[in-house]
């Protein structure tokens, strides 16, 4: 009896496969999201899309049209947008590829950002497949984030066929989008022929050219070298817009040919100074070997317009050297702040014993921020850190250094790298990061993007209790203030995705307003991303700053001009006028950007980890 109870217990168990869930089917699982608002389980869109059949097709577009607008506040990415994430895995299947192409056209034709965009992106993920639609969205898009994305996408097939149009479609909508990168629209670009494109480039720029694309086209230009090239730059010469002058005239300069003399002079009398500033000095390199020009440069050192007195400053060095220091030593007096610094540099490059003796001489004259440019210049020329004490060069100069040759300008600069490498090893936390601080002329330029809540430290687990950037951001630009002295000149910069500042203008620290500071420091309401390019054109628009502090800890994003190249170009470029000092402090990793900044304005650069 027992045997036979046993038989009949195992054949009545249920056999393996029975034992095994029985899959959902695609319109369950689209149930399923559905019922949960696509918020419990958003792992399921993907799923579903995985299944790779019609039905499961037809089910995820019935998610995407039944979903909620939007997810919850917290949602990064609301239920929508992952739906519609999901369409790239038909994508290895002709005929479903083809119809969810359909729906993401759809998808991206509509003026709301949170189906149009990742829409788009998900089309990316076709390939070439998608060309042809991305096609049609480039100029056809409801956003123009969402034409953005298609010209980034269509690169590729741009590089393909370098026609007018396509240069004309990609100049006019490319945009810079999280994950573009500019080696590739700057290698798209260069696969235009020239013919093809200077006369696409010469229409775009009559327009109104956007600063990173104009970067991107005079870096193409520059490589070009046919005749047809020359006599365009000339042409851009005479366009409306300072920014395309200066670019043209930079390529110019640097060709150095003289042809375009004529053209150089007429903008000599410009009314945007920076294009009469470089004007003037293009026309005196052109000029120089003329026996007439040095008369010219001597009434130009006396020109009521300071503009004039600064490029005389600027190109005196061009002279022979008693001439040259004639001229230096009158404008080492001029009352305005940027005549008497770029006058500072060109004794350095003249490089002579009597510079060095009418530099000591400006130390004990200047004040402040100048006084720090004439202490830079002496450093550069005779490779000494004395510091800002006169008495102590003017003893150096006397016992040992009018005795010795000056260091080469190579020299000086391995120096002064051993000597920075020496200072990062034991780098101790004086005002504002170890930055100098003789200004009282000061603009603080700090970032408050959503990066900045990250731990300062190298090791980039979070921490509970972990210092983050903000937090050294906080307590270095709190404890620099509590320190400057009354009557200092001063106001504060922070940028996220948007740029708030203290005060329109400097404005005098007194016991009130320093507190009204620190309380800005401490929430200045910007986050997101790094306008980095919007902060500083309004610290450079600044009148009477001669000093900025920058701090950053990333790279730009989300402002008018997010190209490095392009930010440095158009820094450089105000600079050259305004001749600023800027100090730079990159938090958490290296910054070429930062480190060219404060190089090519004579100021430092820290990098701070810890």
């Amino acid at each position: 009896m027992l045997p036979l109870l046993v038989l009949l217990l195992v054949f009545s168990l249920p056999s393996t496969a029975e034992l095994e869930p029985v899959p959902d089917t695609p319109k369950q699982i689209a149930d399923d999201i559905l019922d949960k608002k696509g918020r419990e389980k958003p792992y399921r869109c993907k799923e579903l899309a995985k299944v790779g059949t019609k039905s499961a097709l037809k089910q995820l577009i019935r998610v995407c049209e039944e979903l909620p607008e939007h997810g919850s506040v917290s949602d990064r990415n609301p239920p929508i947008e992952r739906a519609i994430e999901a369409f790239v895995h038909f994508r290895g299947d002709d005929e479903l590829a083809e119809k969810a192409l359909s729906y993401l056209v759809k998808c991206a034709e509509s003026d709301k950002p949170y189906r149009s965009e990742p829409a788009l992106e998900t089309m990316v993920e076709f390939g070439a497949r998608a060309e042809k639609v991305l096609y049609e969205l480039v100029e056809n898009a409801a956003t123009e984030k969402g034409r953005a994305l298609a010209a980034e996408a269509l690169l590729p097939f741009f590089a393909r066929h370098a026609t007018s149009k396509n240069l004309n479609l990609l100049l006019v909508h490319h945009r810079k989008t999280k994950g573009s990168k500019e080696a590739d629209l700057r290698e798209c670009l260069s696969g235009f022929p020239e013919d093809v494109a200077l006369p696409v480039f010469g229409k775009y720029l009559k327009s109104d050219p956007r600063g990173d694309m104009l970067g991107h086209i005079f870096a193409v230009i520059e490589k070009y070298r046919s005749a047809d090239t020359g006599a365009y730059l000339k042409k851009w010469l005479k366009y409306p817009m300072p920014q395309v002058q200066l670019a043209a005239l930079s390529i110019l300069e640097a060709r150095g040919n003289g042809q375009h003399l004529k053209a150089v002079q007429r903008l000599a009398k410009s009314k945007d100074p920076m294009v009469r500033y470089r004007a003037l000095c293009e026309v005196a390199r052109l000029r120089f070997d003329d026996p007439a020009w040095e008369k010219v440069l001597a009434k130009m050192s006396r020109s009521s317009d300071h503009v004039q007195r600064q490029a005389a400053a600027r190109t005196a060095g061009l002279l022979p050297w008693s001439k040259a220091l004639e001229i230096a030593r009158a404008l080492c007096t001029d009352d305005h702040p940027a005549v008497r610094t770029q006058t500072y540099q060109t004794l350095v490059t003249l490089r002579r014993p009597a510079c060095v003796e009418l530099l000591i001489q400006r130390l004990g004259e200047e004040r402040e921020g100048l006084q720090y440019r004439a202490l830079v210049s002496l450093q550069n020329l005779t490779g000494q850190t004395l510091g800002p004490s006169q008495d102590r060069w003017q003893q150096w100069w006397s016992e040992a250094g009018s005795k010795e040759p000056l260091p080469s300008a190579a020299r000086v600069a391995r120096l002064d790298k051993e000597r920075t490498e020496r200072r990062m090893e034991h780098m101790t936390r004086g005002a504002f990061f170890d930055l100098p601080m003789y200004s009282r002329r000061v603009i603080f330029v700090v970032d408050g993007s959503g990066s900045m809540s990250i731990a300062l430290s190298r090791n980039k687990k979070k921490r509970p209790g972990a210092r983050s950037r903000e937090d050294a951001a906080t307590d270095q630009l709190i404890q620099t203030l509590k320190v400057l002295p009354d009557a200092t000149l001063l106001n504060l910069v922070f940028f996220g995705t948007k740029v708030a500042t203290w005060k329109e203008g400097l404005t005098r620290l007194t016991s009130d307003s320093r507190d009204e500071a620190i309380e800005f420091i401490q929430s200045p309401g910007v986050a997101g991303f790094t306008a980095l390019y919007d902060a500083l054109e309004i610290a450079f628009a600044t009148e009477g700053v001669d000093t900025i502090y920058l701090l950053t800890d990333g790279s730009p994003h989300g402002g008018r001009i997010d190209s490095k190249e392009a930010i440095r170009a158009r820094v450089e470029a105000w600079n050259e006028l305004a001749q600023i000092t800027i100090h730079c402090v990159s938090l958490g990793r290296d910054s070429s950007l930062l480190r060219a900044l404060s190089e090519s304005s004579g100021g430092d650069y820290r990098v701070v980890n810890e």
